[in-house]
């Protein structure tokens, strides 16, 4: 899904804006706990790398998709990628391609369309992108949203997919095939509350309070 190039040029320009953080212990929005986070905040506080980052996305994208006419992302990340992405399409097709976003419900467990967002869609080939993707659960709940407001889903993009295999046969399963990442780099996690329990909880490392989800920390029965 990533070009090894783009994917090691990609990687590097993260890197050096802080983006991935390596050695730590983190808690992710699932619950699940790992070494290595990926700061999606990061990439949005540096006009000139994500210019360039959503460049190579979007010329990747260009070329194997059917003209795109809308581009769409859940809030927070996905909804600032598709402003950008949507910019340079709009360059390249020489005509205005639309950036749009999906808010989160007030529970928080899904999204939803604005009511003049869904008409914007109806009848339009639609692009969904996200910034970061774990278990593709956000962009999946996009792509239900596309379907139901009438759109046509041409393709998913983005920045990281970290989630390796998983999100990518999810998204096959819904009749994706057109996906892009410039980095398919997995990174590993462990499930504090599973039978084997997070090695980093049970070795004591403690949890990162400035990045990740320190809430739901709360949650994990240590085991061992």
């Amino acid at each position: 899904m990533a070009d090894s190039w783009v994917h090691d040029a990609v990687l590097r320009k993260l890197r050096a804006i802080g983006v991935n953080l390596e050695n730590g212990h983190f808690v992710y929005s699932e619950g699940w706990h790992g070494s290595a986070y990926v700061d999606h905040r990061a990439i949005f506080r540096n006009p000139k790398e994500i210019y360039w980052i959503s460049a190579m996305l979007s010329e990747k994208i260009c070329v194997s998709s059917s003209q795109i006419e809308v581009v769409i992302g859940p809030m927070n990340g996905g909804a600032f990628l598709a402003q950008w992405v949507a910019y340079h399409l709009s360059c390249m097709y020489g005509k205005n391609v639309i950036p749009l976003y999906a808010s989160k419900t007030f529970s928080r467990d899904g999204f939803f369309f604005e009511p003049e967002f869904a008409k914007l869609i109806f009848g339009k080939r639609a692009l969904v992108v996200d910034d970061v993707v774990n278990s593709g659960r956000s962009v999946l709940d996009v792509i239900y949203l596309v379907s139901a407001a009438g759109g046509a889903l041409v393709g998913v993009g983005g920045i990281w997919n970290r989630g390796g295999n998983y999100p990518i046969s999810q998204f096959n399963r819904r009749g994706v095939r057109n996906i892009k990442f410039l980095v398919d780099l997995e990174l590993e996690a462990w499930d504090p509350n599973g039978a084997e329990g997070c090695h980093l909880c049970i070795t004591g490392v403690p949890i990162s309070q400035e990045h990740g989800h320190p809430e739901l920390a709360a949650q994990i029965q240590i085991k061992g």
